[in-house]
């Protein structure tokens, strides 16, 4: 719904919060597929546009390996060492690791960017580095 509107709501961060940096996530479709879900030609070319500001000096927070990895699920997951906690109970990586339908739409890009920093991947490093 909203990723024609990157570059704005990035201007707007810069307005309304300086120093702040946006991480940018993908819809997960918890409930199926609907009007949110962005396939994947979609998602390559929004993290193609992420990357691009972030070079223009947008406050980004995504690494460019980061939020490639989290377009195209190019990184292993389920991960074994987050755990989501809320109401309901605790759950290994996420509420739908038994779904590997939700699985393999994943749009969280803090897990793509915790597992490649797990790799030892340096532009991921380096940019949790910044945020440290």
């Amino acid at each position: 719904m909203n990723v024609g509107s990157i570059a704005d709501t990035l201007r707007f961060v810069e307005r309304a919060a300086p120093r702040r940096r946006v991480l940018f996530y993908f819809n997960t479709p918890y409930y199926g597929v609907d009007d949110l879900f962005l396939p994947p030609d979609a998602r390559a070319v929004a993290a193609e546009t992420i990357v691009r500001l972030k070079r223009q000096g947008y406050p980004i927070l995504n690494s460019a390996p980061g939020i490639r990895a989290a377009a195209t699920g190019r990184f292993p997951h389920p991960l074994r060492y987050t755990v989501v906690v809320d109401a309901t109970g605790e759950y290994r990586c996420c509420r739908a690791v038994a779904n590997p339908d939700v699985c393999r739409h994943c749009g969280y890009s803090a897990c793509a960017e915790m597992e490649l920093i797990r790799q030892w991947h340096p532009l991921a490093i380096r940019e949790a580095l910044r945020c440290a």
